[in-house]
């Protein structure tokens, strides 16, 4: 008998889909360090899915500020495709953090 075992992660997004006008790509950089810091524009109507990539190690969050308990940590050089919801309240923007100073991150909004 086999033990099961249990895991938190996403493997192989197959929605948000690459289309004419659903797949618009901005960058944050990572300016001071250690700091969060939000995009410039909001993230679009429609956006289902976020693509994220960096050289460095980033933490990434929808709706508000990162922090020390707050955001999803992705590794240096591992893009990561990633569910999101808007909620009221939220400011409808992207935030990152990285403890290396000038990390650009790349964000891709996706629509399903």
């Amino acid at each position: 008998m086999t033990t099961p075992q249990a895991y938190i992660g996403i493997a192989n997004v197959s929605a948000g889909k690459l289309k004419l006008g659903a797949q618009t790509q901005e960058t944050i950089t990572c300016t001071p360090a250690s700091a969060d810091v939000a995009a410039t524009g909001d993230i679009p109507d429609g956006t289902k899915y976020i693509s994220v990539h960096a050289a460095a190690l980033f933490v990434v969050a929808v709706d508000e500020a990162t922090s020390a308990t707050v955001g999803l940590a992705v590794g240096a050089n591992t893009p990561q495709t990633i569910p999101i919801e808007l909620v009221d309240g939220g400011d409808g923007k992207v935030h990152v953090q990285s403890a290396t100073d000038n990390t650009v991150v790349y964000v891709t909004y996706l629509q399903d």
